[in-house]
């Protein structure tokens, strides 16, 4: 059930960024109508991600991996190149998500 609330959480983060990217509106308040709601989601979702998951870190790289391919996406939608220093970047978040689930599971 984390799992969920930190996807929620990224979709959230990632609606209110799209919106202030790609909306065209004059700044924050103006998109306030916009973004109240799924930043209280997101709010949510990363409190109850972070405090029910096995780990912290586990709730940690899940939510940064997460972000990181919401917001690669997110540049597509609005335009801007992605290129292969981007995939660079998310090969090695994935890879440090492998390292992290491994190391929680290790017995101390």
């Amino acid at each position: 059930m984390w799992i969920l609330a930190g996807l929620l959480a990224n979709f959230g983060i990632m609606w209110v960024e799209y919106v202030n990217r790609a909306g065209g509106h004059g700044g924050f308040l103006s998109t306030l109508p916009y973004t109240i709601v799924p930043i209280a989601i997101a709010q949510y979702g990363l409190y109850y991600s972070w405090s029910h998951a096995p780990s912290m870190m586990q709730a940690w790289i899940f939510f940064t991996v997460g972000n990181n391919l919401l917001r690669v996406a997110n540049a597509y939608f609005v335009g801007e190149p992605v290129n292969a220093f981007t995939g660079a970047g998310i090969s090695l978040a994935l890879a440090a998500a492998c390292l992290i689930k491994h190391g929680s599971n290790v017995g101390v």
